[in-house]
Formats: structure tokens, C-alpha cells, sequence
């Protein structure tokens, strides 16, 4: 996915304000893929693994359609983590019944 494209945000040489414009350009295209996943009946629920202060900003920004299939969030540094660490750390909820 487009979105999914790694983004060196932690870069020494970038400024802070070029770290939050990386991070809002990556938020912005990750919700457009998103939301147009939802739009096109590719998921049925969503579980969104992020930074605190970014769930809030992905709360903030998502459409309708988003938040009708938000099931889980997990706050957690995602940057730290592999794909597979990832994987596993949201893996108990999908042995939970659905809401």
C-alpha cells in the first residue's frame, strides 16, 4: 500500500518542523488509503497501532466510514517494532469476540 511507505521521520538532519510535516503527509496518505479501503468494502474492522499523540491525531482526521470499523486501538511506539512484533501484539484480539 502507498501509505505503507517507510518514512525516515527520526532523521538528525531534519527539523522538528520538517519531522511533523513528514509524520502529517504519512497520516494524511495513510488515511486515504484507508478510507478508501472502507469505502470499497476491502475490511470489515480495523485495529490502528500508533504513538499516543498520533491515534489522537488519526482520531481527529478519520472520515465516517473510518470510525464505523475502528475496533481496536493499541498506543505503542510502532517505530520500534517489527512488522512481526506488531502482528503479534494485536494477535489476542482477534481471539476475542467482535463488539
Amino acid at each position: 500500500m502507498p501509505a505503507a511507505t517507510k518514512i525516515d521521520v527520526q532523521s538528525s538532519a531534519a527539523t522538528p518542523e520538517e519531522r511533523r510535516q513528514t509524520r502529517e503527509h504519512l497520516l494524511r496518505e495513510a488515511m486515504r488509503t484507508v478510507d478508501t479501503a472502507c469505502g470499497t468494502n476491502q475490511c470489515d474492522s480495523l485495529v490502528v497501532v500508533a504513538p499516543e499523540r498520533l491515534l489522537g491525531r488519526f482520531r481527529s482526521t478519520a472520515t465516517d466510514r473510518v470510525r464505523t470499523r475502528l475496533w481496536r486501538e493499541r498506543a505503542a511506539e510502532a517505530g520500534s517494532l517489527s512488522d512481526m512484533e506488531i502482528g503479534e501484539s494485536v494477535e489476542a484480539y482477534f481471539r476475542q469476540p467482535r463488539r
